[in-house]
């Protein structure tokens, strides 16, 4: 009889982690970074105005919303970073694309 009462808890918490488990597999994985100052090479952020961590589904949703963002010219530069964390006050990412969409 002990069992039956915990069976419905248990089949609760299995669905809630496969749920939580498919999040984190088709959640965005793409940040985009506004640039508040810019590297020398003109591509690059030095610091950021700011980041939208993880909005972007895609790398091309996030260039689109970046240009689209940038085209008055207040913030003419961003970055998309693919899997981005914060280690102090940069972003590091798998992989990053300029305003050009260059990726490295």
């Amino acid at each position: 009889m002990l069992e039956e009462k915990n069976s419905p808890i248990i089949l609760i918490i299995v669905v809630v982690l496969i749920i939580w488990g498919l999040y984190k597999i088709v959640s965005p994985k793409w940040t985009l970074m506004i640039c508040d100052e810019v590297m020398e090479n003109g591509l690059e952020c030095y610091s950021f105005a700011s980041i939208h961590e993880n909005d972007f589904g895609t790398k091309e949703m996030c260039l689109e919303i970046g240009t689209s963002l940038t085209k008055n010219n207040a913030y003419p530069v961003f970055e998309c970073g693919r899997k981005c964390k914060h280690d102090g006050i940069f972003m590091v990412c798998d992989e990053i694309c300029d305003k050009l969409g260059r990726c490295h």
